[in-house]
C-alpha cells in the first residue's frame, strides 16, 4: 500500500485549521478541499501532529487537545488508536483524503465516545457534516451460538481473494485478483480487528485457504475463529460427500492454513447424491471428526430465501422443506446465510432464518451484505463489466444489464437521503446486516488492503429504526426485479458462495 504523509491539502501559514477533531465542522464552514495523495497507517509509536508553526508538517507527539488549546493540528488519537488490541495504527478511510477543516466559530463537539474516534471521517455534504467512521475493533464483538465464543462483529469473507477459479466446468471465482495484494489485506484486517475469518477448500481451489494460512502463522491461531468448507470438489472420488474425500478434503485444509482444526466445518453443498445416498456417511464422518478434535462446530448452509411456514400447507416449497429435513438430519451448530438490502422482508406470521435458528439455539453468520459488491455503487448500467471464464458471475443473473440497471437506479435514490460515495453505501449495507440480529456476525468480502480498510473503517453510528425502514422502501425495487431475475437461474450446479 503506498504511503504519504498526513494529510495536509490546502494547509498555508495564513489557513489557520481546527487544533482538535475534525468531526468539529459542521454546515457553517465549507466542506475542505479533498486531498491526492493516498492514506497511511502510523505507528502508534509516535503520532504525527500538524505542526502549529508551519501548519505543513508532522512532527513530534502530541495528547489530544479538547479545548483547542493550539492553532496547529494534534493529537496521538487522530492518528492512532490507543490500544494494543488495535495494533496501534489506524488508516485513513479511502474516501476521507481530506485536511483538517478550516475553524468556524460554531463549531460543535462530537456526540461520540471516545471524543476523538471520529476525526477520521469523509464529508457528509448531503447532511452538512462530518460523518463519524469507527473501526471494527471499536463494536461489541458478538458471541456466535453454537460456538458459543465472541468474534468481531464483522468477519473477513475469504472467496474473493482466491482469484479465478473454475471446479469441473463451473466458473467460481473472481478476476483480477493480486496474491500478494490479498495478502496484505488478510494482514489489514487482522490489524484492525477482525478475528472471524472464513474460507473454503474450492475458493480459488486452495489458494484462499493457503494465503490465509501465511496469516496464521504470523499470529496466534488461538484468538481467531477459522471456518472452511466441503462438499463441491470430488477430486477422483465418486461424489464430494464420500467419507474418504471427506477426510482428504479435511486434511488438505488443516495443511493450507497450517493449523491442527478448524473451529467451523461447513456443509457447502446440498447435494448429497442420488436419493441422498451420501447423506448419513458425511454426516457420520463430520460427527467423527468433531468428536476427534479437529471440527469445533458443525455449520451448514440456510437458503437465500427462507420462512419456515413456507414448507407447510397446500403448496409447501420445495427449497423450506429441503432445508428443514437436512437440518433434522444434520443438527448443525452454525448457519450462514445472505442477507443484504436486496432480500425480501418477511410477514409478522412468518419465521425467517434468524429466528428459526434462535429457537433452536443455533448460530447464523451473515454473508453477502455487499451482495458481492454490487451495492457499493461500482456497478454502472453504462459501464458493463465483462468476466472472463472462470468469474462466477460471468453466469450469475444478478450481474446481468436488466438487474444492475435495477440496482443502480435504487442506489440512486438511496444517495439522495444518506450519499452516494462507495464508504456511504459501504456503511448502510453493513449497518443494515448487523442490525437484523445483534448475535450474528456479518462477513465482508475483499481483495486488497484498501478494501477492507474502508469496509471495515467506515461503520459509523448504528442506522436509526427509521433510516432501515427507509433503506427498505428504497431497495424494495431492485430487490423485486432481483427475485424475478432468479426465476430463470440454472440450478444444474449449486451455487458456491
Amino acid at each position: 500500500m503506498r504511503t504519504s504523509s498526513p494529510p495536509t491539502a490546502g494547509a498555508s501559514r495564513s489557513s489557520p485549521r481546527s487544533a482538535t477533531c475534525w468531526c468539529r465542522w459542521n454546515a457553517s464552514s465549507a466542506p475542505p478541499t479533498p486531498e491526492k495523495s493516498p492514506t497511511r497507517a502510523w505507528p502508534g509509536r509516535q503520532a504525527p501532529r500538524w505542526d502549529a508553526s508551519t501548519r505543513t508538517s508532522p512532527t513530534g507527539a502530541s495528547a489530544c487537545s479538547a479545548a483547542g488549546r493550539s492553532s496547529g493540528w494534534t493529537g496521538t488519537s487522530h492518528w492512532t488508536t490507543p490500544s494494543n488490541h488495535w495494533r496501534k495504527s489506524w488508516t485513513l478511510c479511502p474516501a476521507a483524503r481530506s485536511a483538517p477543516p478550516a475553524r468556524s466559530s460554531s463549531t460543535q463537539r462530537s456526540t461520540c465516545s471516545p471524543p476523538c474516534w471520529p476525526c477520521w471521517t469523509t464529508p457528509a455534504t448531503t447532511r452538512g457534516s462530518w460523518r463519524c467512521w469507527r473501526p471494527v475493533a471499536a463494536l461489541t464483538p458478538r458471541v456466535l451460538a453454537g460456538l458459543n465464543r465472541p468474534v468481531s462483529a464483522i468477519g473477513a469473507g475469504c472467496w474473493t481473494i482466491g482469484g479465478p477459479a473454475v471446479n469441473g466446468q463451473v466458473p467460481i471465482g473472481w478476476d483480477g485478483v493480486n496474491p500478494d495484494h490479498a495478502y496484505t489485506g488478510l494482514v489489514r484486517a487482522h490489524e484492525l480487528g477482525v478475528t472471524l475469518f472464513d474460507t473454503a477448500d474450492v475458493y480459488g481451489m486452495g489458494r484462499s485457504e493457503r494465503l490465509l494460512g501465511r496469516l496464521l502463522r504470523q499470529v496466534n491461531r488461538d484468538d481467531l475463529v477459522i471456518s472452511s468448507k466441503v462438499g463441491y470438489f470430488a477430486g477422483t472420488a465418486e461424489h464430494p460427500y464420500h467419507p474418504g474425500q471427506i477426510r482428504r478434503q479435511l486434511d488438505a485444509t488443516l495443511t493450507n492454513l497450517g493449523t491442527d482444526h478448524l473451529d467451523i466445518y461447513f456443509f457447502h453443498s446440498n447435494d448429497f447424491g442420488p436419493a441422498d445416498r451420501y447423506l448419513d456417511e458425511a454426516i457420520a464422518q463430520i460427527r467423527h471428526l468433531q468428536q476427534k478434535g479437529l471440527v469445533r462446530a458443525i455449520g451448514m448452509r440456510a437458503p437465500h430465501v427462507f420462512a419456515e411456514q413456507w414448507a407447510h400447507g397446500p403448496s409447501p416449497s420445495p427449497a423450506a422443506l429441503r432445508f428443514l429435513t437436512l437440518f433434522e438430519r444434520i443438527r448443525p451448530q452454525v448457519l450462514t446465510v445472505r442477507y443484504n438490502l436486496l432480500c425480501p422482508d418477511y410477514t409478522g406470521g412468518e419465521t425467517d432464518i434468524f429466528d428459526f435458528a434462535r429457537r433452536h439455539r443455533v448460530g447464523v453468520i451473515i454473508k453477502q451484505a455487499l451482495a458481492q459488491g454490487l451495492l457499493t455503487g461500482r456497478h454502472l448500467p453504462t459501464l458493463p463489466r465483462r468476466f472472463s471464464g472462470h468469474d462466477h458471475r460471468s453466469t450469475d443473473p444478478t450481474f446481468r444489464p436488466a438487474a444492475i440497471a435495477a440496482i443502480h437506479k435504487a442506489l440512486n435514490q438511496i444517495a439522495r437521503h444518506f450519499g452516494g460515495q462507495p464508504a456511504d453505501l459501504v456503511r448502510l449495507a453493513l449497518r443494515y446486516a448487523l442490525h437484523r440480529d445483534p448475535s450474528s456476525p456479518v462477513l465482508v468480502g475483499f481483495r486488497d488492503s484498501t478494501q477492507i480498510t474502508m469496509n471495515l473503517t467506515c461503520l459509523g453510528e448504528s442506522l436509526t429504526t427509521p433510516e432501515i425502514n427507509l433503506l427498505r422502501c428504497l431497495a424494495e425495487p431492485a430487490a423485486r426485479a432481483i427475485a424475478t431475475d432468479h426465476a430463470d437461474r440454472p440450478h444444474t450446479r449449486p451455487p458456491t458462495a
